[in-house]
This record gives C-alpha cells, structure tokens and sequence, in this order.
C-alpha cells in the first residue's frame, strides 16, 4: 500500500483498508484518530458493501478531514467479499489538475460541480465546497440544466 500510495502521491492523499462491515482498518499515510472509525454510512462504502463493486464517489468529507473523491474496489478472499481498498483524491487537487491549465490567455471561468450539484471548484468562491446551488427557475428537479 505505501508503495503505491508513494508512486502516485501527486494525485492521491491516502489509501484506506475497509473491512466488509465498512469499518477503517488502516489507511495510509497513518492517521490514528481514523483507525476504526465506522464508514458505513458514507454513500460510497454502503455502495460497495451491497454490490461489492467498484465504486467512484460524489465528493465527501473524508475522516481525514478534507473534501474528496474516493474510488473503492472489492477486496475477496477466495468467494468471501472481505471489504475494500480505496484511494482518495483531495478535490483541490482533482480542480488545480485539471481546471488550471496556466494560459494567461485563457478567457472566462471555470466551475466544478458535482452531480449532486455540489459546487468543488467556483471563481471567486472563498468558501469551502458544499452544496449551494439554487435550483433554476423552470425545472421540476431543481437540477441546474
């Protein structure tokens, strides 16, 4: 695990062990206060849980303490599902990557915004990410078109 997490550190903040009951067995880098802690009712981790598939995440506070993407894969030994491994890739991250291309030329703005219309990445904006997009006039959902 650390030797992954160290050949693509660039990208990712941790990798996490989850047991098959969404428990945090280890992660790395080592974080105490995290070990233990019950994940289960993350969206992601009762995803993974009940299909024992792959899983990419919405963006969520991590119990690392910064907002993150994680992808969670199925971890079996033998035909028994034993949980998963996962990965997380701090958003500011996932934004500076691919949002900041550093063109000085380069006009207009960019935002990031979840499905879940969730705002990550917004000109101007000096908060933290979170869900404060209002609902356009016109659609039954609320979703932004």
């Amino acid at each position: 695990m650390q030797d992954y997490y160290e050949t693509h550190k660039a990208v990712l903040n941790a990798m996490t062990r989850v047991d098959s009951t969404g428990i945090l067995l280890y992660t790395f880098p080592y974080s105490e206060s995290s070990i233990g802690r019950d994940l289960s009712s993350q969206d992601h981790v009762r995803q993974v849980l009940s299909t024992h598939e792959t899983v990419v995440s919405d963006v969520f506070l991590s119990v690392q303490g910064y907002y993150a993407i994680a992808v969670h894969v199925p971890i079996f030994d033998k035909d028994r599902f034993a949980g998963s491994l996962a990965i997380l890739i701090p958003i500011d991250e996932l934004g500076k990557r691919f949002l900041d291309n550093g063109d000085p030329n380069r006009k207009g703005q960019a935002w990031l915004i979840t499905e879940n219309q969730m705002e990550i990445i917004v000109p101007s904006k000096t908060t933290r990410p979170g869900p404060s997009l209002k609902p356009r006039p016109g659609t039954p959902d609320g979703r932004v078109a």
